[in-house]
């Protein structure tokens, strides 16, 4: 599998092909630079794929798990993707707690969370920030990463990191993003 392939699959069991796929990048990745940068969205779609991950034979040691999105509420909150990859991964397996990054909405300040994350990004996945995996489900109204077809309020801060900006808390389509 390279980089830039696009795949869509349905994740039934462990013996998925992509949870192989996955673990296989892993590994190439961990060869080459010694960690795999996974990027994991929110929603139901990832459970079952997370969920079979863990019970493969990866080096979670040496794995980094990003967020690409979040919705803004408590800590344990039912509606936070936090608190569903806690539940369906995290809680089993043995990844060091210093390598799962979650986006911090707990933060008053949403701009300032914005840019502690982006500045995140940047120290483990370089500058402009690469990440080997990006997962994203799609919502069954069409929807992927929170970004839904109707514009509304948007918070944004620019990434620190490269000429992209990141959203924290949106419902905003990512094509009306200026890049710059």
């Amino acid at each position: 599998m390279n980089r830039g392939d696009h795949r869509i699959s349905q994740c039934g069991n462990r013996r998925c092909p992509r949870c192989g796929n996955i673990a296989e990048l892993s590994g190439d990745a961990i060869k080459k630079r010694g960690q795999f940068t996974f990027a994991v969205s929110g929603g139901t779609t990832p459970w079952l794929m997370l969920n079979h991950l863990a019970k493969l034979d990866i080096a979670w040691d040496k794995i980094h798990i990003f967020q690409v999105d979040e919705r803004v509420a408590p800590s344990g909150d039912r509606s936070r993707n936090w608190t569903h990859l806690s539940e369906t991964l995290l809680s089993q397996v043995k990844l060091p707690e210093a390598q799962t990054h979650g986006i911090p909405v707990n933060m008053t300040d949403l701009e300032a969370a914005a840019a502690h994350y982006s500045a995140t990004l940047c120290s483990v996945a370089g500058t402009p920030a690469v990440l080997d995996l990006v997962h994203l489900g799609l919502g069954a109204d069409g929807h992927t990463a929170s970004l839904v077809s109707q514009r509304q309020s948007a918070f944004r801060s620019r990434c620190r990191c490269g000429r992209h900006r990141i959203l924290s808390k949106s419902t905003a389509r990512d094509a009306d993003l200026p890049s710059d």
